[in-house]
């Protein structure tokens, strides 16, 4: 919602997910995610959504882990929020840059790279 709400107002904002699909936590095929397969959330669907985009009609009161990636990449097909997001991409540092303006963004090397600069 936040690269949404800064490319309505004119800014180009970099999303970084380190693996090769949107969704984070919610998305239950990556090793790091925390939701086990029977998963569902602690807030009812009209609390869990965003407020300009709704979950669909038929989702359960408390959504599922199922159901929440599948709103995730709904919204973030929606508003072209995909464009914006650098896939593969984990950060380990993020740091004033030396001038004071700005920022400094470390991600984890790929394969046979060193430090890239983001």
């Amino acid at each position: 919602m936040a690269a949404r709400y800064l490319k309505h107002h004119g800014f180009e904002p970099v999303v970084f997910e380190q693996d090769d699909d949107i969704g984070g936590q919610w998305n239950v095929c990556y090793p790091h995610s925390g939701v086990w397969p029977s998963m569902v959330t602690n807030t009812s669907r009209w609390l869990t959504c965003f407020s300009d985009l709704a979950l669909e009609p038929e989702a359960a009161i408390f959504p599922s882990n199922k159901e929440i990636l599948a709103y995730l990449k709904r919204y973030a097909r929606r508003f072209d929020i995909l464009s914006q997001v650098r896939f593969g991409t984990r950060v380990e540092l993020i740091e004033r840059s030396p001038q004071g303006v700005g920022w400094l963004v470390r991600r984890a090397p790929q394969s046979g790279e060193g430090y890239p600069a983001v």
